[in-house]
């Protein structure tokens, strides 16, 4: 099971549109258009990538 490059561009949107809401996954998926496993694949993949980044320097 994977998400498309779609699902991850919205879910990165919605959070950087709006950085200081507490976002539910229910809000995530409406903004996504997606079911909540496919949202919940791409947050874990964006929590992932900033860690990473967050580490290089």
């Amino acid at each position: 099971m994977g998400y498309s490059f779609l699902v991850l561009y919205r879910v990165a949107d919605a959070l950087v549109l709006v950085p200081s809401r507490k976002w539910s996954i229910t809000d995530l998926v409406t903004a996504a258009g997606s079911d909540a496993e496919m949202v919940r694949l791409a947050c874990l993949d964006l929590v992932a990538a900033g860690h990473v980044l967050a580490h290089e320097w």
